[in-house]
């Protein structure tokens, strides 16, 4: 345990957009086949806070996330990632947790894994143990997956660990991570120009994925994913591109693509309120667009003329979230 162990120390972990190939990165599907995601860590984080508890009470872990919970024995812990990691990972100490989130959870944009790298990197920090990011990203794949049973695919640790905006390729027990490189005339307008649309309805990515992952075994949306797959060096081209506007109209038609091939993945995915604010952000001048996650519910990515996604922000304020690529993965900082 580290020396200073009064001091206040947290993570800021990095939630995460992806551009095109989600639903290839389930091992469902990359076990037998080639997966493809390019996606993106965003400027919108979830940080997890620790302190030590003070050597009185009977309390062993107080936790604050949306709920507060105070227990004497780590088995009594109701938030199922703490109870799971702490057990594993931290049972012998008294700690005290603190969750805050730049947005709600279950919207699409990874927060579950997000939450999950961020709390053991901060734990193997305060154990003084050294991961590589990627060492990050499979323990945390490990505890979602094996020990916790969720329906969950691998993209979003690895987003949450490395960060920044890359091609992730998987195939059998095989993950490769490459850097995408771009113009940097072309991050800058496409920072401007990508925004979240809230759809004001939030939902467990695990439940809606059970169908999915169901089908996937079942070989009955093999080609489906493929499709989305062959998105990913579209995607690839479009971010390179040497024209910043074709870039742009290029990422809506690759997005809206995406948006009708997930939505014939499952009938879970979307529905009539999802498809009509689709179409409305689209009849205000957005190029395309798709729904973030596993679907049924979070957030919408879109992109749009720097000019247009002004006004569909005025027109669409209580809803429209201003985001940006960043190319950090989670990190710890050290408070007072």
């Amino acid at each position: 345990m580290r020396k200073n162990n009064d001091s206040i120390i947290y993570s800021k972990t990095p939630l995460r957009i992806s551009f095109s190939g989600g639903g290839s990165d389930y091992p469902e599907y990359f076990h037998n086949f080639k997966g493809s995601v390019v996606g993106s860590s965003i400027n919108q984080y979830i940080y997890i806070v620790s302190r030590p508890l003070k050597n009185w009470g009977k309390e062993k872990f107080t936790l604050s996330y949306r709920k507060a919970e105070s227990v004497e024995h780590v088995d009594q812990i109701e938030h199922p990632v703490f109870r799971e990691v702490l057990s594993r990972e931290l049972s012998d100490r008294r700690f005290q947790f603190s969750v805050l989130a730049d947005l709600p959870a279950g919207t699409g944009l990874g927060s579950s894994s997000t939450f999950t790298v961020g709390l053991l990197n901060l734990i193997k920090f305060l154990k003084e143990e050294n991961l590589t990011r990627y060492d990050l990203a499979k323990l945390a794949i490990k505890y979602e997956r094996e020990f916790l049973k969720e329906h969950v695919g691998v993209q979003d640790q690895i987003h949450a660990s490395y960060g920044g905006l890359n091609k992730y390729n998987f195939f059998k027990n095989e993950v490769s991570i490459t850097p995408i490189n771009q113009p940097s005339i072309n991050r800058e307008i496409l920072n401007r120009s990508i925004f979240l649309i809230s759809t004001g309805i939030k939902r467990r990515a695990t439940n809606v994925a059970k169908d999915q992952v169901k089908r996937t075994k079942e070989k009955k949306i093999l080609s489906e994913i493929k499709n989305l797959t062959s998105l990913v060096d579209e995607t690839i081209s479009a971010l390179r591109s040497s024209n910043p506007s074709k870039m742009l109209s290029e990422m809506g038609k690759i997005l809206n693509e995406n948006w009708y091939i997930k939505k014939s993945l499952t009938k879970k995915i979307s529905n009539e309120k999802l498809d009509n604010i689709h179409k409305s952000i689209l009849s205000q001048g957005a190029y395309g667009g798709k729904l973030c996650g596993a679907g049924a519910g979070g957030f919408f990515l879109f992109v749009a003329e720097p000019g247009n996604s002004k006004k569909i922000q005025k027109k669409f304020k209580k809803q429209f979230i201003d985001i940006s690529m960043e190319s950090n993965g989670s990190k710890i900082i050290l408070g007072n």
